[in-house]
């Protein structure tokens, strides 16, 4: 029979740090190519953070998996939006110097 611990707010934050760390080996080679990896480094913290939180049963993998979903997510989100944004600005631009 497992045995399930439930993790105290200490042990939550030394499992925040490992999972930080193995996102950030994981995800910041292929986010750097996307110019992105200054814009993650809060995100990851954060999420990581949350992620013990949202899913205090969870392994380390689990933890790991659901931290670098979410990260991954919030940076498509801003990608999309800032596209977004870009776009308006120039289509604005376009009809007032038209």
């Amino acid at each position: 029979m497992a045995t399930v611990t439930r993790l105290t707010t200490r042990e939550h934050h030394e499992h925040d740090g490992l999972v930080i760390e193995q996102v950030r080996q994981c995800l910041y080679p292929h986010l750097e190519q996307l110019g992105a990896e200054k814009l993650i480094k809060g995100i990851v913290n954060e999420t990581a953070s949350r992620c013990t939180y949202l899913y205090p049963n969870a392994d380390d993998e689990g933890i790991f998996l659901a931290t670098g979903f979410m990260t991954v997510q919030f940076v498509n989100d801003d990608i999309f939006d800032s596209a977004a944004i870009l776009e308006n600005i120039q289509d604005s631009v376009g009809t007032t110097s038209g």
